[in-house]
């Protein structure tokens, strides 16, 4: 996964984590980059249309950011992509939001 956090805004060493076992950290390069290996096709399991927790295809990364004082105030994406070699066809991308404190 490519992640490109928002300008203010700094990944905080240790944070990482993937379904909740913990990740090497990233470069600390922008893009922030997380090899987190083959994804299984979403299966929907329950017939409710949704991914959710222990359907094949779901997987939770997780990661912590500080907000710095270059950071805007209110609402902001921290975008992500699927590994750039993804079909975007077959994935969709990733765009948790984040809060800056006003």
């Amino acid at each position: 996964i490519e992640n490109r956090i928002p300008l203010g805004f700094k990944y905080l060493p240790g944070s990482a984590s993937l379904d909740g076992a913990p990740l090497d950290d990233p470069e600390p390069d922008r893009p922030l980059v997380f090899p987190i290996g083959d994804v299984p096709g979403f299966v929907d399991t329950d017939g409710d249309g949704a991914a959710e927790p222990g359907e094949p295809g779901y997987r939770v990364l997780l990661v912590r950011l500080s907000v710095g004082s270059g950071a805007r105030p209110g609402s902001q994406l921290s975008r992500g992509d699927p590994w750039p070699t993804l079909s975007r066809a077959r994935s969709r991308p990733l765009n948790p939001e984040v809060m800056c404190p006003r």
